[in-house]
Formats: structure tokens, C-alpha cells, sequence
């Protein structure tokens, strides 16, 4: 499908209207990951984290760098001189942004539930409702 898409010509004015909304939609996730799982982690205090747990975390964090310096590089001038490129980086972000919700269902989220199940302090608690933006 991106092979399609990197020979149509570019509507600038839709890019930046979707990479605007995809950016909101991703700091929005980001900040409900960070209130709903990542403040478990950092209530435990200082005791290490499981390897696995470690490095998904890592790896998060990676792909929101990489995230940021892919906006910073790809203006929307840069877009339109190079789409075949662009397509290609923004390929890559979605394979690994996939890979890395496939890590954390496998290794954080059983871990953080876990936690719950032991401390009983989220055990009994409903799931807060989240926005879901259309």
C-alpha cells in the first residue's frame, strides 16, 4: 500500500492536517500510558524492574525520540521533495510502534497487572473510561 501511496502526489494541506491529528492521538496515548501504567511503576519505589519490563520501557522511549526527530525532519517542504522516502521512514515508525504494543501486551501489562493482583490497590477498581477521539 505505501509503495502505492509514494506515487500519488502529496495534498500538503491533508498531511499536515493528519500528522496533526496522529500527533494528538499519540500524546494523548502517550500521557494515559504514563498516568495509568507508568505511574505503577514508579510507585514501587527502587526496586529493579523485571529485564523485559526494562527494556520495553527503553524501547519506548526510543520510539518516541525517533518519533520527534521524524516531525523535526520531515516538514512538510522536506515531504514534498522526497515522498518516497517519507513513506519508507513512516512505514518503519508503524512497524515498530506495532512491534512495541505486541512487547508490552507480552511483557508490561501482565507485569503491571501482576503488581494490582498483589497490592489489591487496582484489583477492585474499574478501568477509568478514556476519550476515544473520532
Amino acid at each position: 500500500m505505501l509503495a502505492t501511496l509514494a506515487d500519488v502526489p502529496v495534498d500538503i494541506n491533508a498531511l499536515a492536517r493528519n500528522r496533526m491529528a496522529l500527533s494528538m492521538k499519540i500524546r494523548d496515548h502517550i500521557r494515559n500510558e504514563d498516568r495509568m501504567i507508568l505511574s505503577v511503576l514508579t510507585a514501587r519505589g527502587k526496586a529493579p524492574l523485571p529485564t523485559s519490563v526494562r527494556d520495553v520501557i527503553d524501547r519506548r522511549a526510543r520510539l518516541m525520540q525517533c518519533y520527534s526527530e521524524h516531525v523535526g525532519r520531515w516538514n512538510l517542504s522536506a515531504v514534498s521533495a522526497d515522498t518516497a522516502r517519507f513513506h519508507v521512514e513512516v512505514a518503519a515508525h508503524f512497524d515498530e510502534a506495532f512491534a512495541l504494543m505486541a512487547a508490552q501486551e507480552r511483557t508490561l501489562y501482565p507485569y503491571i497487572q501482576s503488581l494490582a493482583d498483589r497490592s489489591g490497590s487496582m484489583s477492585a477498581q474499574p478501568a477509568p473510561t478514556l476519550r476515544i477521539a473520532s
